[in-house]
């Protein structure tokens, strides 16, 4: 059978959802791919109170994902405390740093014993984000997924900075005139610039502020370079720097904030029609416009073929 090219006509330009609900189907895509929570397993057992044995019931059992549930019984493969007391603990270690919204808990065999849970700050100190009342307490005889309300507002003082609230504010810096203390003459064009952030970002400027040079001054001249050559430069530094974590916001930066430049936008639309499938996955894309998520997608898509 051979392949025909899928277009993308008026009418489903006119029906936005429609036409991407069309597209994420013939790339095999659903709903659930947009989504982008971080699920994560014990990677590692730093310490514990006891075990029943070193092998079928050990502490190394919590580690991965569970051997015995949904199973209920007293089942190789699920940690087993060597001794019955309220002292019984174990310390858990996890591939990546996260901020928890969620703790799930696989009980195998009579649960309903966990007191309490505790995870360790950025300041190295353990909070308790859920203790148990007397009522938690029972003889669970069924296997289950424990999944406490946790309270982490002790913990996370204020909430985590979007990257790209960051990447907003300090592109408010760029050229700006206010608070500028360093200005750069290139061609006859004033550039407005900021110490503190060049010293951070080059180790030349570094050692011209730090070391009090004589160029150290309120302005630099910078007339050995030129714009032409001063863009060709940027638009290489981003060509070298775009992946599939910041492809769609420069995108939309050239579009609507930066002075369009056509290299860069190329450079992003070349890299989404090839990463296609991995761009709709990623959380930035349906942060698009309308208008720019479509025109996105009808590029993307118009050597689409189908089978």
């Amino acid at each position: 059978m051979g392949n025909h090219h899928s277009g993308v006509s008026d009418k489903n330009i006119k029906n936005p959802s429609k036409y991407l609900a069309k597209i994420m189907a013939e790339g095999g895509l659903s709903e659930k791919d947009l989504q982008c929570d971080v699920k994560l397993w014990v990677s590692r057992v730093t310490r514990f109170s006891s075990q029943y044995n070193s092998t079928t019931w050990s502490a190394n059992c919590l580690v991965g994902k569970p051997r015995v549930y949904p199973k209920y019984g007293d089942i190789h493969g699920a940690w087993a405390q060597g001794t019955i007391d309220s002292n019984q603990f174990v310390e858990l270690k996890f591939e990546e740093k996260i901020y928890i919204e969620k703790i799930n808990v696989y009980e195998t065999f009579h649960g309903g014993a966990v007191s309490c849970i505790k995870v360790k700050t950025p300041e190295e100190k353990w909070e308790a984000i859920w203790t148990a009342e007397e009522e938690d307490f029972d003889d669970i005889t069924q296997s289950r997924i424990f999944s406490p309300t946790i309270n982490v507002s002790r913990i996370l003082k204020s909430p985590r900075p979007k990257l790209v609230d960051l990447a907003t504010d300090l592109s408010s810096l760029v050229n700006n005139k206010q608070f500028s203390d360093a200005t750069f003459m290139v061609e006859g064009t004033l550039f407005y610039a900021h110490k503190a952030i060049l010293v951070v970002r080059s180790d030349y400027f570094r050692a011209m502020f730090c070391d009090q040079m004589k160029e150290a001054t309120t302005t630099v001249f910078a007339d050995q370079f030129s714009l032409d050559a001063l863009k060709a430069l940027a638009i290489y530094e981003v060509n070298q720097r775009v992946d599939m974590s910041n492809v769609v916001d420069i995108y939309i930066d050239c579009i609507e904030n930066l002075p369009v430049i056509e290299n860069v936008k190329a450079i992003c639309l070349n890299y989404m029609r090839n990463n296609m499938a991995e761009v709709v996955r990623s959380p930035s894309f349906v942060n698009l416009p309308q208008e720019i998520m479509l025109d996105t997608i009808q590029r993307m898509t118009s050597k689409l073929s189908i089978k």
